[in-house]
């Protein structure tokens, strides 16, 4: 049963040793998968550390840790303006990973930092099949 944001204040996630991709030392990590809370649709996948953590749970707006800035980002903050609310927070069997279903909000709705044609952002990161 998914767990509302209060549930998940007292869950402890299990936060796992991670690298940069430049291979040095990262904050120990979570891997989460957002999802379109009303279609269902996997947005894109990330890492969270503590912190970036706390902050989703404080704001109820997802934050990411990025392991190529080296740092924690709102979701939507440094370009697009396209937030994510979070609705609900699942963990798996073992607690280290998550998935969070979301809200979109913003402009044009889309997740990804690539844009389509018409210069919008896309609204998956999962978008070039390879099987």
């Amino acid at each position: 049963m998914p767990a509302n944001i209060e549930e998940t204040k007292k869950f402890i996630p299990i936060f796992r040793p991670a690298f940069h991709y430049d291979r040095t030392v990262a904050p120990d990590l979570i891997v989460v998968s957002l999802e379109d809370y009303l279609s269902g649709k996997t947005l894109l996948t990330a890492t969270m550390d503590k912190k970036a953590w706390e902050k989703t749970l404080a704001t109820k707006k997802v934050h990411l840790y990025s392991r190529s800035a080296k740092k924690i980002r709102c979701k939507g903050a440094t370009e697009s303006g396209n937030y994510l609310e979070v609705v609900s927070i699942i963990r798996n069997c073992n607690s280290d990973s998550l998935l969070i279903k979301v809200k979109r909000l913003g402009p044009d709705g889309g997740v990804c930092h690539l844009k389509d044609e018409n210069g919008k952002h896309l609204k998956t990161c999962f978008s070039w099949p390879v099987l």
